[in-house]
């Protein structure tokens, strides 16, 4: 695809103006130009023409400048916007990047409560295992997380990532504990120890919950006040 396109636009040929349109749902850098007294359509007059003049030979000569200005500017910064329909539907405060921004403040949102609920369920876990009593019929959520951790759709630094899956890890690894062992509170005691099972508990990754979701919670909070 060349890196520079001219379409002359003055007998409002069909063909242009649809190669025009395809070339603007690509690439940047066309320059449209068009014979004095020509009649821009409505939907490309924010575009700037350059209009040149047949008849007079100083006029011409300005024209060329520009043109030649346009041609050198377009190579020397090609991914500077001039495509309308590019900007709509990638440029900053297209519709394409608010319905982006409301995207990841949904997932967000998705990530906050499926930690609240794993937060609740690891204190309530927490005080049956004290109590000696209980079933623990219930698991860690994680689908929210093992999709931020796949498709890392927050701009976050790596540690942030490590931190994440080791939290994915520790909810996997309790999971199927809990199915591999049985429900019971006398089971997971059998199981880990005497009160092995309080101080494992009490230092696992999991009950930083909290933690995950304070953070989640800035984040969404600087998403949702950015500019688009």
């Amino acid at each position: 695809m060349s890196p520079v396109v001219v379409a002359d636009l003055t007998d409002h040929n069909p063909n242009v103006f649809w190669e025009l349109g395809i070339r603007q749902s690509f690439r940047h850098c066309t320059i449209t130009i068009a014979e004095n007294g020509t009649k821009m359509p409505f939907d490309i007059l924010s575009k700037g023409t350059h209009f040149y003049y047949p008849e007079s030979h100083t006029k011409s000569a300005k024209f060329a400048y520009k043109f030649k200005s346009s041609i050198l500017n377009c190579l020397a910064h090609p991914d500077t916007p001039d495509s309308s329909v590019l900007e709509t539907i990638s440029g900053r405060g297209s519709f394409y990047e608010v319905i982006q921004k409301e995207e990841a403040l949904r997932r967000i949102d998705g990530l906050i409560d499926e930690n609240r609920y794993n937060s609740v369920l690891a204190h309530s876990l927490q005080t049956q295992i004290e109590n000696k009593k209980g079933i623990i019929n219930a698991r860690f959520q994680y689908c929210s997380l093992e999709l931020l951790l796949t498709h890392r759709y927050l701009d976050q630094p790596s540690k942030f990532y490590h931190a994440l899956r080791a939290l994915y890890l520790q909810i996997l690894f309790h999971n199927s504990t809990y199915e591999s062992i049985g429900e019971s509170y006398e089971q997971i005691i059998h199981h880990y120890g005497g009160n092995k099972w309080k101080k494992e508990f009490a230092k696992s990754t999991f009950l930083k919950f909290d933690d995950f979701i304070a953070k989640l919670t800035a984040i969404r909070q600087k998403i949702e006040t950015s500019l688009i």
